[in-house]
Order: C-alpha cells, then structure tokens, then sequence
C-alpha cells in the first residue's frame, strides 16, 4: 500500500513538472510597490536583451510574467516568467552563464516537492559541479556523470 501511494505521488510530481516545464523564475530584480505587469514584463525583456545578449526579445518571445508573493518594502519578490515556446526557455536558461557578475538568479520552476528533495542533494551536486563533472538533477534525482548519486545513509549510532 505505501509503495502504491509513492508511486502515485512521484507520478504527480512528473506531472506538476511537465506542467511546469516552459517556466523559469528570476531573483534579485529590483521593483516597487507601483509595479504592474507591464513594468514587470519590460524589466524581465532588458534583462534578456541587454544582460543576457538575446536580441529582439521582446518581440521574438512571447512570455507572461508574474511577481510572486505580496510587496514588502525592502524585499524583492521572484518573478515567475512563462514561455510559450519550450525552445525560448531552453535558449534562456542557456544564456544563464551571461548572468554571473550580476545580483540577478535564475532558477527553474518546480514544484515544491521536488524542491525539497533536492536541497538534501544540493551540496554533492555543487561538489560535482566544482570537479567540473557533469551534474544535473532529473525530476527529483542527481545526475553525476551519467550516474545517479544515491546518498550514503549516516550511522548514528555511536559504539
């Protein structure tokens, strides 16, 4: 019965993420409290095309975009970016590298199941990624080099 229950519910992660797919999350973009969508949208477009050297991004890619949570002075709020195309996120996400001197994040969308389970991984996946290993997570696996890492449990008992 609990493994039926975990297979139903690691088929419902799948589906979340591949409802989730064409999506991408920015951090770190600075906003007021008078924002709109228009606003939000023209600073996510400037980020593509002048940080991220994406020409005619806002005419070649159709995106909605939304700032998530409630505005907190001082505090900025991630902005969810949904494209219509899977191949625009693609060459976006691509583009992240372009991003490293800057303040700005950028992050898939997942659901917060998946989240989870990454963060116990997140540091063997740094890890790798410093030995310039090839690293990558998979729904809600870590991928090393073609492997998938299965931690080691911890004993803690003390003898």
């Amino acid at each position: 019965m609990e493994n039926e229950r975990s297979t139903c519910d690691d088929l419902m992660n799948k589906l979340k993420c591949d409802e989730l797919k064409n999506n991408l999350l920015f951090f770190k973009i600075q906003h007021s409290s008078t924002e709109n969508e228009a606003d939000c949208r023209g600073a996510v477009v400037d980020i593509l095309q002048t940080k991220m050297g994406i020409d005619n991004a806002g005419e070649r890619m159709q995106i909605q975009v939304e700032r998530l949570g409630n505005y907190r002075a001082g505090v900025t709020r991630p902005i969810l970016v949904r494209f219509d195309k899977f191949e625009d996120k693609e060459h976006v996400r691509r583009s992240c590298p372009k991003l490293k001197d800057t303040a700005i994040g950028m992050s898939p969308h997942l659901p917060k199941e998946i989240m989870d389970k990454h963060k116990p991984l997140m540091a063997e996946f740094k890890k790798a990624k410093r030995d310039k290993k090839r690293a990558f997570f998979r729904y809600d696996k870590l991928i090393i080099d073609g492997e998938e890492f299965i931690p080691q449990p911890t004993n803690l008992s003390s003898h």
